[in-house]
Protein backbone atom coordinates (compact mmCIF):
# COMPACT_ATOMS: atom_id res chain seq x y z
CA UNK A 1 0.00 0.00 0.00
CA UNK A 2 1.29 3.74 -1.05
CA UNK A 3 -0.41 6.86 0.79
CA UNK A 4 0.34 10.69 -0.30
CA UNK A 5 1.66 12.47 2.42
CA UNK A 6 2.62 15.71 2.01
CA UNK A 7 3.65 18.22 4.15
CA UNK A 8 2.64 21.92 3.55
CA UNK A 9 4.90 24.30 4.97
CA UNK A 10 2.73 27.62 5.86
CA UNK A 11 2.44 30.99 8.13
CA UNK A 12 -0.88 30.19 8.36
CA UNK A 13 -1.84 26.56 9.70
CA UNK A 14 -4.78 27.62 11.76
CA UNK A 15 -6.34 29.43 8.45
CA UNK A 16 -5.45 26.35 6.35
CA UNK A 17 -6.38 23.87 9.28
CA UNK A 18 -10.00 25.88 8.98
CA UNK A 19 -10.34 24.98 5.13
CA UNK A 20 -9.48 21.65 5.43
CA UNK A 21 -12.46 21.08 7.68
CA UNK A 22 -14.69 23.09 6.04
CA UNK A 23 -13.56 20.26 2.88
CA UNK A 24 -15.12 17.99 5.46
CA UNK A 25 -11.09 17.06 6.19
CA UNK A 26 -10.83 15.16 9.11
CA UNK A 27 -8.08 16.06 12.33
CA UNK A 28 -5.61 13.26 13.39
CA UNK A 29 -3.23 15.04 15.24
CA UNK A 30 -2.96 18.26 16.24
CA UNK A 31 -0.36 20.34 18.07
CA UNK A 32 1.26 24.35 17.84
CA UNK A 33 2.73 24.48 14.44
CA UNK A 34 2.24 21.10 13.47
CA UNK A 35 -1.33 19.40 12.36
CA UNK A 36 -2.49 16.58 10.31
CA UNK A 37 -5.12 15.92 8.01
CA UNK A 38 -7.04 12.80 7.20
CA UNK A 39 -8.34 13.66 3.15
CA UNK A 40 -9.28 10.79 1.57
CA UNK A 41 -7.10 7.78 1.47
CA UNK A 42 -3.74 10.01 1.98
CA UNK A 43 -2.92 12.72 4.51
CA UNK A 44 -1.77 16.31 4.88
CA UNK A 45 0.68 17.19 7.45
CA UNK A 46 0.62 21.58 7.88
CA UNK A 47 3.53 22.53 9.22
CA UNK A 48 4.48 26.24 10.62
CA UNK A 49 7.79 28.17 10.39
CA UNK A 50 10.74 25.45 10.54
CA UNK A 51 14.54 26.58 9.29
CA UNK A 52 15.59 25.46 6.31
CA UNK A 53 12.13 24.79 4.70
CA UNK A 54 10.22 27.67 2.58
CA UNK A 55 6.80 28.78 3.77
CA UNK A 56 4.52 28.01 1.23
CA UNK A 57 6.27 25.10 -0.08
CA UNK A 58 4.88 22.00 -0.45
CA UNK A 59 7.18 18.64 0.14
CA UNK A 60 5.72 15.48 -1.75
CA UNK A 61 6.32 12.49 0.82
CA UNK A 62 4.39 9.39 0.43
CA UNK A 63 4.27 6.43 2.85
CA UNK A 64 4.31 2.72 2.18
CA UNK A 65 4.98 -0.32 4.17
CA UNK A 66 8.78 -0.84 2.65
CA UNK A 67 9.68 2.70 2.63
CA UNK A 68 13.24 1.92 1.92
CA UNK A 69 12.74 -0.47 -1.41
CA UNK A 70 10.42 1.84 -2.67
CA UNK A 71 13.06 5.05 -2.52
CA UNK A 72 14.96 2.87 -4.48
CA UNK A 73 12.77 1.47 -7.08
CA UNK A 74 11.35 6.10 -6.92
CA UNK A 75 15.17 6.31 -7.81
CA UNK A 76 16.37 4.43 -10.36
CA UNK A 77 19.06 4.91 -12.38
CA UNK A 78 19.22 9.11 -11.72
CA UNK A 79 17.97 9.64 -8.36
CA UNK A 80 20.34 9.72 -5.26
CA UNK A 81 18.65 8.42 -1.86
CA UNK A 82 19.89 9.86 1.06
CA UNK A 83 18.23 8.16 4.57
CA UNK A 84 17.62 10.08 7.62
CA UNK A 85 15.99 10.17 10.74
CA UNK A 86 12.41 11.00 11.43
CA UNK A 87 10.95 12.89 14.33
CA UNK A 88 9.22 9.60 15.78
CA UNK A 89 12.59 7.86 17.42
CA UNK A 90 13.83 5.32 15.91
CA UNK A 91 12.18 6.03 12.41
CA UNK A 92 13.96 6.64 9.46
CA UNK A 93 12.79 8.29 5.87
CA UNK A 94 14.34 8.65 2.46
CA UNK A 95 14.72 11.93 0.45
CA UNK A 96 15.01 10.94 -3.35
CA UNK A 97 16.53 13.33 -5.20
CA UNK A 98 16.75 14.27 -8.96
CA UNK A 99 19.35 15.73 -10.85
CA UNK A 100 16.78 18.61 -12.14
CA UNK A 101 15.59 19.63 -8.56
CA UNK A 102 12.73 17.69 -8.14
CA UNK A 103 12.34 15.37 -4.95
CA UNK A 104 10.21 13.22 -3.15
CA UNK A 105 10.33 11.49 0.46
CA UNK A 106 9.45 8.10 1.37
CA UNK A 107 8.28 6.81 5.20
CA UNK A 108 7.26 3.99 6.85
CA UNK A 109 3.60 3.59 6.51
CA UNK A 110 1.67 4.95 9.67
CA UNK A 111 -1.41 4.27 11.30
CA UNK A 112 -4.59 5.71 9.70
CA UNK A 113 -5.30 7.82 12.54
CA UNK A 114 -1.56 9.65 12.56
Amino acid sequence: MIRTAPIRYTAHPEQWGRVLRALACTVVQDEPGWAVYAVGAGILRLHGTVEGHALGATELWHQTDDAEAAAGRLAGDSGSVTEHPLVEPGTMGWDVAFPDGRFAGIEPLTPPDV
